[in-house]
């Protein structure tokens, strides 16, 4: 009969049990995160100058100064001068920084957290560069975002999975031998 105590027995017995696994501390999740959002990037920007297309960074940090108020521009410019965009690449990587390392911290504990959290920072930058004035026709500015969220998904995975406790198994020692007697 379907569903008696043997079926529940043999397909028990069949099945390893999966090996107990140490859970990573918060400041590895951060540093995943980190790494897989800058890679994430950095595989975008390859892909955009592929492409030839705006890369995903200046895709976004061009719809943020144009929706940026007169009077918050000119302040950038009358205190950064002519670095204004340099202040604005800046202070991107530091915020892209902040939210990778709260996804990152947060992916530890759930790993979902991770992959959803890059894959929309990939969204948005595919949205806003896909969107911009002057984008070629098709879509193809939304490509390398994509492209570099899908990699970037991937290695927060990777980083944040639990590692298996390593248990020692039985000795491979032939009885008999000592390694103090070796020589002696």
């Amino acid at each position: 009969a379907v569903g008696t105590a043997t079926d529940a027995a043999t397909t028990t017995a069949t099945e390893r049990p999966s090996p107990p696994t140490l859970p990573l501390p918060r400041w590895a999740g951060v540093v995943a995160g980190v790494a897989a959002a800058g890679l994430a990037l950095a595989v975008g920007t390859l892909v955009a100058a592929i492409t030839e297309v705006v890369t995903p960074l200046d895709a976004v940090g061009s719809e943020f100064i144009d929706r940026t108020p007169p009077w918050l521009k000119q302040w950038a410019i009358d205190v950064f001068g002519t670095d204004d965009k340099l202040a604005l690449r800046v202070g991107m990587w530091i915020v892209v920084a902040g939210l990778a390392a709260v996804i990152g911290a947060l992916a530890v504990r759930r790993r979902w957290v991770g992959p959803v959290g890059i894959a929309l920072f990939g969204v948005v930058g595919a949205f806003v560069a896909a969107g911009r004035p002057g984008t070629a026709a098709g879509g193809a500015a939304a490509v390398p975002p994509l492209v570099g969220a899908l990699v970037g998904c991937v290695v927060v995975l990777r980083l944040v999975a639990p590692r298996p406790i390593e248990m020692p198994g039985p000795s491979r020692v032939p009885l008999g031998w000592d390694r103090r007697r070796f020589f002696a």
